[in-house]
């Protein structure tokens, strides 16, 4: 849907939608990712002319994801406090901020961990993994097996 105006391009995906609903099976190449991760239920990836990677969308994502969770927290901080150490978190956002990787059971540690500490929690975030992050990934994964880029 390259050089499309915004509207047409979404009655375009409307179209792909509809068509995919009904059983019909459609192949999209697209340069443009976002189309892919909107309308795709599988992805294929193509690396320097070679098939690398072709799964369902939600598996290759759940399999490649590398999801964080950003904790705001009411002041900045120097250093990671000791007691927080042990989750694997790193400072961010001038120390006011802690990330850490997607870990659901780690989660209510951390946060009674940093309440322990008589720090305030101000804002809980789960960024998302993108396509995008995901097809870079498999990029260099191959590159780094085939040395070929």
């Amino acid at each position: 849907t390259a050089g499309l105006d915004l509207e047409l391009r979404y009655k375009m995906w409307d179209f792909f939608r509809e068509t995919n609903q009904k059983g019909i099976t459609i192949f999209l190449t697209t340069h443009y990712i976002e189309e892919a991760e909107k309308l795709c239920n599988r992805i294929g990836v193509i690396h320097a002319g070679a098939m690398i990677e072709v799964d369902d969308k939600e598996r290759l994502m759940k399999r490649m994801s590398q999801n964080t969770i950003e904790i705001k927290l009411d002041r900045r901080l120097e250093t990671v406090p000791e007691n927080l150490s042990e989750f694997g978190v790193e400072l961010v956002n001038r120390g006011d901020t802690v990330r850490l990787r997607e870990n659901d059971q780690q989660l209510s540690k951390l946060l009674r961990s940093i309440h322990a500490h008589g720090i305030e929690v101000l804002n809980v975030h789960v960024k998302k993994t993108t396509l995008e992050e995901v097809f870079f990934k498999l990029i260099r994964n191959d590159h780094e097996k085939s040395n070929r880029f």
